[in-house]
């Protein structure tokens, strides 16, 4: 999703991306920060949250050990 987010942005289609990702009626992101992100791609979720909020569901999950 990220990469795909990431093109979206540079080729002007972010608009259109981020409709597709509303019209998704459950988001799933699983394993979730298994790799570190980079800042531009961190702050890419936010940006899906708050275009989603309210109108979708959203599920993020994670493998991270207890002790992390």
């Amino acid at each position: 999703m990220f990469d795909e987010f990431a093109i979206a942005r540079a080729d002007g289609r972010l608009s259109r991306f981020m409709a597709t990702m509303a019209r998704i009626v459950v988001l799933v992101i699983d394993d979730f920060l298994i790799r570190p992100l980079s800042s531009d791609r961190a702050g890419n979720l936010p940006d899906v949250v708050e275009y989603r909020a309210q109108l979708r569901a959203m599920l993020l999950t994670s493998q991270l050990p207890v002790a992390d």
